[in-house]
């Protein structure tokens, strides 16, 4: 569901549940149980649901417009804004229930921010699901429009090893840890 935001609000800090460990290992649980049964249960729709609700759960964030990754639209004040999963949940479902592993889940768990329009873009262009997705087909979905979807990182400088070379630390965030 679209929002709109204040520019203070786009540019808020990135902020970090301290409870996303705990709340992980909760879905982590979960969805293994889930994928035990995925063989005994009738209706695989129902099963895709629970673990589309799970992921939900974990890109909540303690404030769900406050996250990591946010597209330069956004923190120019661009509205009505979107919290997108970079990696689909589909994508990560489908996965879930063909091999039955949640391992690589957990890397998957990506949002960013972006516009409504953007949003409607990214959509309109997405591909087939692939076999084993990733973070890096996620995040390619976002470079390869015309144009491209420009993301900042609002982590700063604390986030620099872990994302996507082509993505900027905007200038003066902070990460918080609640």
């Amino acid at each position: 569901m679209a929002k709109e935001l204040g520019l203070e609000q786009a540019r808020a800090p990135f902020r970090e549940s301290a409870r996303l460990e705990e709340r992980m290992k909760h879905v982590e649980t979960v969805a293994r149980a889930l994928a035990e049964v995925r063989d005994k249960v009738d209706d695989k729709q129902i099963l895709k649901h629970l673990l589309k609700e799970l992921y939900s759960l974990v890109t909540d964030y303690p404030n769900k417009y406050g996250i990591r990754y946010r597209s330069k639209a956004v923190v120019n004040g661009g509205n009505p804004v979107i919290h997108e999963h970079v990696v689909p949940r589909n994508w990560i479902t489908d996965s879930i229930l063909h091999t039955g592993s949640v391992e690589a889940m957990r890397g998957l768990l990506v949002a960013c921010l972006v516009t409504e329009d953007e949003h409607r873009r990214l959509h309109r262009a997405e591909t087939s699901r692939p076999e084993e997705p990733s973070l890096e087909l996620g995040w390619e979905r976002y470079r390869t429009l015309v144009p491209p979807i420009d993301v900042y990182d609002m982590a700063g400088a604390s986030g620099a090893g872990d994302r996507p070379e082509w993505i900027e630390s905007f200038e003066g965030a902070e990460h918080v840890r609640d």
